[in-house]
């Protein structure tokens, strides 16, 4: 199912224009923290590095790789995968 809706939504995005991408992410509970926090059970910080697939009606798909930094707080173990399908719009 999900290798299904990756490829329909790289099918849609047609002639797609590639980036490379490097990103930091810090994920916590915001019932946890006031909103963030960096409570080793409850926050992880990940960097991401990858490929960004845009088209010009704002479609995006990113397909990455990522090392959790400075503690081990999500489950699993490194490397970890990011897909990420998504559209943008431009405000008028």
């Amino acid at each position: 199912m999900k290798n299904s809706i990756i490829l329909l939504s790289l099918l849609m995005i047609g002639c797609a224009q590639t980036y490379t991408f490097v990103e930091y992410e810090h994920i916590s509970s915001v019932t946890q923290g006031k909103p963030f926090n960096d409570n080793r059970e409850t926050s992880a910080d990940v960097l991401y590095a990858g490929y960004r697939f845009k088209s010009n009606n704002g479609l995006y798909v990113d397909l990455g790789l990522g090392v959790e930094t400075v503690t081990d707080d999500l489950e699993g173990e490194d490397p970890y995968a990011k897909i990420k399908i998504g559209k943008e719009w431009r405000k008028k």
